[in-house]
């Protein structure tokens, strides 16, 4: 199929940029890639994304998972390569999914034990929850009796 030099630029930047690519199977959608300067989508038919990425797929350069109506790409070391040289980056730039986040604030764990040092309740009451919460216990209460009518005269 043939595709705009430009609509494949921009697929192959946004799939170097993220490392992963995800498309819906329809062939009559449009797939959003960003804004422009103006603010404006800028779309691409969802047909070429498809093909563009099944392409890549053929050669090896992306692995392809299909779950749900919806297709998943994954950037693989070699089609790092291909991307590199076809969009005439340096070797230092890479995709997202490549970087390390550093986490900026430590995360805090969900706490043990209360202040006090007690450890934290099991349920509402502090009683730990059976199996799908056994509610047997109802089950043990006495039938409440009816009250006597008054009798008549």
């Amino acid at each position: 199929m043939l595709v705009d030099r430009k609509d494949t630029l921009m697929v192959y930047r946004q799939l170097f940029e993220d490392g992963v690519f995800t498309t819906i199977d329809d062939v009559h959608a449009t797939y959003v890639l960003g804004k422009d300067e103006n603010g404006e989508d800028i779309t691409v038919s969802n047909l070429k994304v498809i093909k563009l990425l099944q392409s890549l797929w053929s050669r090896g350069y992306v692995k392809k998972t299909y779950s749900w109506c919806h297709f998943y790409y994954t950037l693989t070391d070699s089609g790092l390569q291909y991307l590199r040289e076809f969009l005439h980056l340096p070797n230092d730039i890479v995709p997202n999914t490549y970087k390390r986040v550093n986490p900026t604030l430590p995360r805090e764990d969900r706490p043990r034990f209360r202040r006090d040092g007690e450890r934290r309740p099991y349920g509402r009451d502090g009683e730990r929850r059976g199996f799908r919460n056994n509610r047997s216990g109802f089950r043990d209460q006495p039938k409440e009796q009816p009250a006597e009518q008054p009798k008549e005269l």
